[in-house]
């Protein structure tokens, strides 16, 4: 064992020695070489085999390769061949069906019409019998007194008159449609008038809209037609019994006589600078909500009947303005502190301007201000006091009387330490004590619209808080903000709808964007507005969207448009149609960001319920995207609403982690932006709710916290970028009292307490 043997070997002899020795030799190495040379031969032809065998077996994968790829190919074109096919098939059966369906409403109609003629006619011949049966009765007996009761009355409004066309015009038919408009007037009777003529212009305005394309100069030229559709529609959005109301004999005494009511009406209508159309243009653009149309018609009667007549056709716009002032702003309190003194009312708003423009006291020529430019003049609220002060004391002019606003005293102790140092708020009370943004603001554009400047108040959040500046008229068309300190996130309130606009809805405009260019855009609007109303909604939606295409920048128009839409919740339009709007709205907003606005409210309420969850999800986050793209750091307020949205969805889905990892990344984003930063966490907080656990919350507020102290809090002296690290502070603490950790909370809220009041001693109050 273990003892390896070595395997025995035969013993060869040596051959004997010949002679033939040499012979042998090379005899015996030719074999060898004939051996060898055999053996790398067919070495040889195996290496060749093998590299044919590889790529014969290369080839065929490569075929095989191919052959699947065109199956897939072909099962590609198959499957799109099969979609198309049943696509066409439903289309097919769509329209067939449709076809269908159009032949039976056709053969009904027909049968409707054929029976209603067929008891017409009986009717016609039971009605001649009757006749001929009571003629032969009472030959000679007298004839019979009518009763009165049973027969009804004939329509004031049954009288045939043209709308349209090349006749509408002609003296005769004007003449025929106004003695109508009189007798409505005497009669009181909108109702009546309105279920007369709604029909009638329903059935022509086919001749004005095709599609989205209006014929604007046709409407114009048609002066029956614009006059009934806006009793039509004032009637619809005032209300009968308000319009009623305003024309019944009442005790009261006019300055015009007892029929000043009908007098007005016949005005608003008739006369050449069309002041009911005017009223209600200005209306639609400007977003007019119409259940304030009852208090702007009675206002409007009371500014023409005080106003002489050869100044209502200088002054109709300021007297158009005055009554599109929402009535929650016209009738709210003013910010002087002396109740002696009570603010204009609208009425005296309007005389008081008229007065000083006579007297030529006032910095502008008032007449030539657009109705959208008064609006930012006459929506002022003080005491009569105050307008002469302005007239008295400040002499700035139209270009530069943003100049005022730097010309009340920055006060750091009102800011810090919260000093109220007036008794009566006054202008020259301001102009005395100094201020900070809002009093300067307050100052700058109130004194402007007293000398009627057209001028916004603005406010809007930043890295250094809430602030406040002013944007005013400085010529004919543009507009100017002063104060802005580099903020780009102002809004302001439009004085007829109350709705909140970024500034640059001002200061974006240009000769294109005047009233007088934008008239056709006002009278689609109006018509998309009464036709909706009377259930042509077909006309409607074309109106709207000839709106849109012509004015593609106007908000109010895309405004419109939506609200048309989605009019009647039974007959809503297609999907498609929904997203072709929000893609416009989201191009077009690259130049007006209140557009983008808009299409997100489409996306969330005309869009998001037809998507899956995850669709949601991948359609805001691309909205988002797009967003900052777009608008950039200029309208950041709509990007944090587009982060709302998606915060939202997945709070309401209790995805806690899906919102850790949504706000983790957006406010690591907005680290440089303490006002954006803010309101995230704000966001964040919201939508954690209830349901997350102490746990949840602890890591959420170690998350933020790190975020703040590592790029959000600075070590500076700016009190006002200290006060806002210091609410965020304060947001983190709240976190921390959800995480059940009051010891960190209360921490943190003392050191954010004692660096706020390290900032504020450093400001005392002025003696």
């Amino acid at each position: 064992m273990g003892i390896k043997l070595k395997p025995s070997t035969p013993t060869i002899r040596p051959p004997k020695r010949t002679s033939k020795a040499p012979v042998g030799f090379i005899v015996g190495i030719l074999m060898a070489l004939g051996l060898l040379g055999g053996g790398g031969y067919y070495y040889l032809q195996m290496q060749e085999q093998a590299k044919a065998e590889a790529l014969a077996r290369k080839e065929a994968a490569e075929r095989r390769a191919r052959e699947a790829a065109e199956a897939r190919r072909k099962a590609a074109l198959e499957a799109e061949a099969a979609r198309k096919a049943r696509e066409e098939a439903k289309r097919l059966a769509a329209e067939e069906a449709a076809r269908k369906a159009a032949e039976e409403a056709e053969r009904k109609a027909a049968e409707e019409a054929e029976r209603r003629r067929r008891e017409a006619e009986e009717a016609e011949r039971r009605r001649r019998e009757a006749e001929e049966a009571a003629r032969r009765q009472q030959a000679d007996a007298p004839a019979a007194e009518p009763d009165k009761e049973d027969t009804p009355p004939l329509s004031p409004y049954a009288a045939e008159v043209l709308l349209t066309g090349s006749d509408c015009n002609l003296p005769a038919n004007v003449a025929a449609f106004n003695a109508m408009v009189d007798e409505l007037l005497s009669r009181r009777d909108f109702d009546a008038f309105t279920a007369a003529f709604n029909p009638r212009i329903k059935a022509v305005m086919p001749e004005l809209i095709n599609g989205d394309k209006l014929g604007h100069s046709a409407y114009v030229r048609c002066r029956n037609l614009v006059q009934a559709i806006d009793l039509c529609l004032l009637a619809d959005m005032a209300g009968p019994e308000v319009l009623r109301e305003m024309l019944t004999p009442s005790g009261r005494e006019y300055r015009n006589g007892p029929e000043a009511p009908q007098l007005f009406f016949k005005w608003a209508l008739r006369d050449k600078t069309q002041p009911l159309h005017t009223l209600l243009q200005n209306f639609m653009m400007n977003e007019g909500n119409p259940a304030n149309m009852g208090y702007a018609i009675r206002l409007f009667f009371d500014l023409w009947e005080r106003t002489p007549e050869r100044d209502r056709g200088k002054y109709l716009n300021l007297a158009v303005a005055c009554s599109l002032v929402s009535p929650a702003v016209a009738q709210s309190a003013t910010k002087v502190r002396d109740a002696n003194t009570p603010p204009l009312s609208m009425v005296q708003v309007y005389d008081y301007f008229r007065e000083k423009d006579a007297a030529k006291k006032l910095v502008t020529d008032i007449k030539k201000l657009s109705v959208s430019q008064l609006l930012y003049v006459v929506d002022v609220r003080l005491p009569r006091s105050e307008f002469e002060w302005v007239l008295k004391n400040l002499k700035y002019n139209q270009s530069n009387w943003g100049e005022a606003y730097g010309s009340i005293r920055y006060r750091m102790d009102r800011a810090a330490q919260k000093v109220d140092p007036y008794t009566s708020y006054t202008f020259e009370e301001i102009r005395k004590e100094g201020g900070i943004c809002m009093d300067q603001a307050y100052f700058a554009h109130t004194t402007a619209k007293c000398a009627g400047i057209p001028a916004v108040y603005i406010v809007g959040d930043g890295d250094r808080g809430g602030h406040a500046w002013i944007a005013s008229l400085i010529d004919g068309v543009s507009w100017q903000q002063t104060g802005s300190y580099g903020y780009k996130t102002g809004r302001f309130a439009n004085s007829c709808s109350g709705r909140w606009l970024h500034e640059s809805v001002l200061l974006n405009q240009t000769k294109k964007t005047t009233d007088e260019k934008l008239e056709k855009a006002a009278d689609g609007m109006l018509l998309s507005a009464y036709l909706m109303r009377i259930g042509s909604n077909a006309e409607a939606r074309g109106a709207a969207k000839f709106v849109t295409s012509a004015y593609p920048l106007l908000t109010a128009g895309w405004v419109n448009r939506v609200r048309v839409l989605s009019f009647d919740e039974k007959n809503m339009p297609e999907t498609e149609v929904w997203r072709s709007i929000s893609q416009n709205l989201m191009r077009h907003g690259r130049k007006n960001g209140e557009l983008i606005d808009l299409a997100t409210e489409v996306e969330d309420r005309y869009l998001m319920d037809a998507k899956s969850s995850s669709a949601q999800k991948s359609a805001m986050k691309r909205s988002m995207d797009t967003l900052k793209r777009t608008v950039g750091e200029g309208r950041s307020d709509l990007v944090v609403e587009a982060i709302e949205r998606q915060g939202r969805l997945l709070s309401e889905e209790g995805d806690i982690r899906g919102l850790s990892v949504l706000y983790k990344k957006q406010l690591k984003e907005f680290t440089d932006r303490g006002d954006i930063f803010q309101q995230l966490l704000g966001q964040y907080m919201n939508f954690m709710g209830e349901e997350a656990t102490e746990r949840q919350w602890k890591a959420m507020a170690k998350d933020v916290e790190k975020l703040f102290e590592k790029h959000v809090r600075t070590g500076g002296g700016d009190h006002f970028k200290l006060s806002k690290e210091v609410a965020i502070q304060h947001l983190i603490a709240d976190a921390y009292e959800k995480a059940g950790d009051s010891k960190k909370a209360e921490k943190i809220r003392q050191d954010a307490e004692t660096r706020m009041q390290a900032s504020r001693d450093r400001y005392q109050a002025e003696q």
